[in-house]
């Protein structure tokens, strides 16, 4: 969890976050198919109270039972201030599985995923994919 809030503390990205209950290995790996190009139509920005607790914050999102969101993790998201506008892409291909009627006609690509809060285990998983910006990566 130490290294989450050492990117949280960073100012020149903003935080956002996307409800699911895929796989997010796989979103790690292929980063996130999106609908709509918006970024506000497939994740929510972080909240104050997302930084005063992570896990507390993601049990409390992960949904009612029988809903889609009852198994559901956090997904982080960072994107770097000068790339808000450009980090969408258009989908070269559709991905094997999806679990809406529409196409996916756009992705975040995975080195904006910082990683997701496994809210079952309480953890943080961190992207080693993910790019703080073009001159540093961890």
């Amino acid at each position: 969890m130490n290294l989450l809030n050492d990117f949280l503390e960073k100012k020149d990205i903003r935080y956002f976050y996307h409800v699911t209950n895929t796989d997010c290995n796989e979103i790690l790996e292929n980063g996130l198919y999106m609908v709509e190009k918006e970024l506000y139509t497939t994740m929510i920005e972080l909240p104050d109270e997302f930084y005063k607790d992570p896990i507390s914050y993601s049990k409390g999102e992960k949904g009612m039972k029988g809903t889609y969101r009852e198994n559901g993790n956090l997904v982080i998201i960072g994107i770097a201030n000068e790339d808000i506008n450009y980090a969408v892409r258009k989908v070269d291909y559709i991905p094997d599985e999806w679990n809406l009627d529409d196409r996916p006609n756009y992705y975040l690509p995975n080195e904006y995923i910082l990683g997701y809060i496994d809210s079952d285990e309480e953890e943080f998983i961190f992207n080693e994919e993910f790019r703080y910006n073009d001159t540093y990566s961890i």
